[in-house]
């Protein structure tokens, strides 16, 4: 199962240097990027599957700049967390101790420190890609199991 990503920053450069280091370590992953929130949250509206029922469906990890234009970083992971998207990392320039429950309050899962460094940065996303992967797989699994024994029982 391909995992997907979505990009929030209106930096190119940070955009493209952590997009290549991600398809580094994850090839398969779909990498969504976004200049602004409202073009994500266009974005998302548009992830839909279902041949009858349309379904929205989210990027499996969303990383937010905290510093976008119009609407912040927070403001974003905020309007992103009330649609339901899982997942949301604020990736910061400067880390200040009012920040972090800021963005938590928000609804960022985590935060990251660009200057850590976005290859840093990708590795953990890889970390978590691998994790939610196994999840999907058990998941996948479950159903599976559910439906052969419902079909055994009738």
């Amino acid at each position: 199962m391909a995992i997907s990503i979505m990009i929030i920053d209106d930096d190119p450069a940070i955009t493209k240097v952590l997009s290549t280091f991600i398809k580094r370590l994850l090839p398969d992953a779909e990498i969504m990027i976004a200049a602004d929130c409202m073009t994500a949250v266009k974005m998302i509206d548009k992830l839909k599957v279902g041949r009858l029922i349309k379904k929205r469906v989210f990027p499996d990890i969303v990383l937010v700049d905290a510093r976008l234009p119009v609407l912040d970083g927070f403001q974003c992971c905020e309007i992103l967390s009330d649609m339901g998207v899982p997942n949301l990392i604020m990736l910061t320039a400067i880390l200040t101790p009012d920040i972090v429950p800021q963005a938590v309050s928000a609804g960022a899962d985590t935060i990251f420190k660009k200057s850590a460094g976005l290859k840093s940065i990708a590795q953990a996303i890889h970390a978590m890609a691998e994790a939610i992967e196994e999840e999907k797989r058990v998941l996948a699994e479950s159903k599976t199991r559910r439906k052969t024994k419902k079909a055994m029982t009738n």
